[in-house]
């Protein structure tokens, strides 16, 4: 015979149970990591608005201000707190935005002389670094990101620097500048700095041969690749033994729509298990896609809005997102590449001269 204090624990059991199941379901119904959830950034240029797109619907979840002109630049912090815009124009600025509710919380103007395109956080969001992309000889300035206060331009590097990424291990900060053909490699902690050519010769050659414009780093932390606008191709930097090893050669038509001079390949994206990197090529209105480990072409994908420039990937590699900023007074495009096959998806018509864009999870 079941006593009565047995039937109230099994009750109390069988509710625990029913709760731990109701709020797993409920769990993996919210959980926005899970299911790879994400907002795209994109940064018009010309009208300084940031528009926010669902990244699966496309749908536009929120549009504002960048509080700066010439917005070109987005950047999370590590922990996910805030995230920066960069200006394209000189004397740069620097907006500083709440990542869950979008709004402005602080903003600074740099020296008049600085140029910056593009910023790299320290792991606890602590500093950021901006490259300097003036005609002459420059450095990376670091800037205390909890004040908005510049606090040094002690690392020198070289002309027109475009871009900067730090390595996953945050040993190491790379620029590369397009003026000069080098690459600058800043180690930390200790801050040295040493500079590398891209000429086999080891000289910094003028005019420049290459003109290093975009870099990414692989998940070892052991490659650096170097889009370079000249010639054509993605030079493959060895972190480790400081030099070029190979040359991934990127096919483009120059002189596209709305362009006045050569511009090929200018950002990349690299896939999560390294085996592919994904390359704009500005006045070649394209998308290639090159197999890492030969140098082999994968795809060459056109598009009809013309500039193709920021390129970004999701949380596991399954969609790619290609802006183009489209000709002057007309709406730029953001395109859905399928990474895996390789093949267009979907597009959305964004704001003017979108050439930032950035993909978060949330």
């Amino acid at each position: 015979m079941i006593s009565g204090k047995s039937i109230i624990r099994t009750i109390c059991w069988l509710g625990l149970l029913s709760f731990v199941f109701i709020s797993s379901c409920d769990r993996k119904g919210t959980d926005h990591n899970t299911h790879g959830y994400g907002h795209l950034y994109v940064l018009n240029q010309s009208s300084g608005t940031i528009y926010v797109y669902d990244d699966t619907s496309l749908n536009r979840v929120d549009s504002f201000g960048s509080a700066i002109p010439n917005p070109h630049w987005l950047e999370y912090d590590p922990n996910g707190q805030f995230y920066y815009v960069v200006s394209r124009i000189q004397p740069g600025h620097i907006a500083k935005f709440d990542a869950l509710t979008n709004a402005l919380m602080d903003s600074t103007t740099m020296d008049g002389n600085v140029f910056p395109t593009s910023l790299a956080i320290t792991s606890d969001g602590q500093y950021g670094y901006l490259c300097d992309f003036g005609l002459n000889l420059g450095h990376i300035h670091k800037y205390n990101l909890s004040t908005m206060d510049f606090v040094d331009s002690s690392f020198s590097n070289g002309a027109a620097s475009h871009d900067l990424m730090f390595t996953s291990d945050y040993s190491k900060l790379v620029a590369c500048s397009r003026n000069t053909d080098d690459v600058t490699i800043v180690y930390f902690p200790g801050d040295t700095v040493n500079i590398f050519p891209l000429d086999t010769d080891n000289v910094r050659p003028n005019p420049p041969v290459y003109a290093p414009y975009g870099v990414h780093i692989d998940h070892n932390d052991s490659l650096a690749y170097i889009t370079c606008l000249f010639g054509g191709q993605v030079k493959v930097f060895d972190l480790y033994t400081r030099q070029v090893v190979d040359s991934i050669i990127i096919p483009y038509i120059g002189g596209g729509s709305g362009c006045t001079g050569v511009a090929g390949p200018s950002l990349s994206a690299i896939s999560h298990d390294d085996s592919k990197i994904f390359v704009t090529t500005q006045c070649g209105n394209s998308l290639v896609v090159a197999r890492t480990s030969d140098g082999q072409i994968l795809a060459d994908i056109p598009f009809s809005a013309p500039l193709s420039f920021g390129v970004k990937m999701n949380h596991d590699g399954s969609r790619v997102y290609v802006a183009c900023a489209n000709l002057p007074g007309q709406p730029g495009r953001v395109y859905v590449i399928d990474g895996n096959s390789l093949e267009k998806l979907d597009s959305v018509d964004v704001g003017l001269n979108s050439f930032g864009l950035f993909w978060h999870q949330h």
